[in-house]
């Protein structure tokens, strides 16, 4: 049922075209950070992190509030399980947001953009890295389903700086200010990636541990946003 309901709604948003704008901004982004080279594996990684959370953010908005009201009653008589209406929507939007992470990774090897080449692990973390950040854009980016927010002009501002916030953090190497650590931990865990990859901080752990906690400390803050996204539409008798 979860399966179906996915390509269901994947086939009502590519219908919709609600994607065009996300995805001409993400291309766009795409040939300009892709056109000069060659380029170090981890800055490139670096920068295209934030495309992808971006993206994600803005895909997880579109899908959330891709159906109108009516559509979305039918929707739910069909499938009889809310619970399952709104999970299909989140594998949905990973779902799009497959096809282009395939490309992050694949298309700099297939043009020669980098310093080196790269081994097969080095190709499964930065897909790993990638699909995290995924995960962390569209857990953000449902938030700001229309059931949420009757104002969709303060919305779409509020989203715009959601997603700005969390960029300024990342993209400050050392942690010096009080405000920002404590910044860093209330917003979504885009730094972390600095932990991981320059072991900002961190003289104890190896490199794989620290992978590893990366990747828990992601899925623990996806895994949370989530569970409070359904929790606030059960608080709001919506499911």
């Amino acid at each position: 049922m979860l399966l179906t309901l996915m390509k269901y709604n994947l086939a009502y948003f590519i219908n919709s075209h609600k994607y065009a704008a996300p995805c001409l901004a993400f291309f766009a982004f795409f040939v300009i950070h892709y056109q000069t080279g060659p380029q170090l594996y981890w800055d490139t990684l670096h920068i295209g992190v934030l495309a992808v959370f971006v993206m994600a953010n803005m895909i997880g908005r579109c899908i959330v509030n891709n159906e109108d009201i009516t559509q979305q009653h039918i929707t739910r008589l069909h499938v009889k399980n809310d619970i399952k209406f709104h999970l299909a929507k989140l594998v949905t939007i990973q779902a799009f947001m497959f096809p282009l992470l395939i490309l992050m990774v694949f298309y700099p090897l297939a043009i020669g953009l980098f310093t080196r080449g790269m081994d097969a692990v080095e190709i499964f973390i930065a897909f790993i890295i990638y699909f995290l950040f995924s995960l962390i854009g569209a857990s953000v980016g449902i938030y700001f389903n229309d059931e949420f927010h009757k104002d969709k002009s303060f919305s779409l501002l509020l989203h715009v700086l959601v997603i700005i916030l969390p960029i300024i953090p990342f993209a400050m190497i050392y942690y010096d200010n009080a405000f920002v650590v404590a910044l860093t931990f209330a917003l979504p865990p885009l730094h972390f990636l600095h932990g991981y990859v320059l072991g900002i901080g961190d003289a104890v752990y190896s490199p794989e541990i620290r992978f590893f906690i990366f990747i828990a400390y992601v899925l623990g803050y996806v895994l949370l946003l989530t569970a409070a996204y359904l929790f606030l539409l059960c608080r709001k008798k919506k499911i």
